[in-house]
């Protein structure tokens, strides 16, 4: 519930926060790059302010800064969360997806393929332990692991 009042901070037109649990994610856009630097510096300056009033706190290894950008040069971008200034990456993982600063999902899409091959692979050998397991077993297996994975 405390949450609730980040969230409904006075923003800039250019910023949209999104929040899920203790997860937080700023976006922000601009025409050009420093115009995105000074609306995402100065909102998030308002997320300072509004966590000192409330006795909260971020951690600023945690928090990492993305350009997404369609332009192939890369740019370094300058945004500060307590005075100092955060780590630019070129992907990241949020809420358990991963994402890149073209925002295509290969990163993400590699990920669920290993974590499937890994489950597989582990079913397998359970089944070749238990060879009783039929038809209808495999299938409560693979809907109740595979599916909620790959979905």
């Amino acid at each position: 519930m405390l949450y609730n009042t980040l969230l409904n901070l006075e923003f800039s037109s250019h910023t949209k926060i999104i929040a899920f649990a203790d997860d937080l994610a700023i976006l922000t856009h601009g025409k050009k790059l420093s115009e995105a630097e000074v609306y995402a510096n100065s909102d998030l300056a308002k997320i300072e302010n509004w966590a000192g009033e409330n006795k909260m706190r971020f951690n600023e290894s945690k928090s990492k800064v993305m350009l997404i950008t369609r332009k192939t040069s890369c740019h370094d971008i300058n945004i500060y969360l307590k005075n100092r200034k955060l780590e630019q990456v070129t992907e990241m993982k949020y809420l358990g997806v991963y994402f890149d600063s073209w925002l295509k999902l290969y990163k993400h899409i590699e990920h669920i393929v290993k974590k499937s091959m890994t489950l597989t692979f582990m079913l397998s050998r359970t089944v070749k332990l238990h060879c009783g397991l039929g038809h209808k077993s495999l299938k409560t297996v693979y809907e109740g692991a595979l599916v909620p994975l790959m979905t």
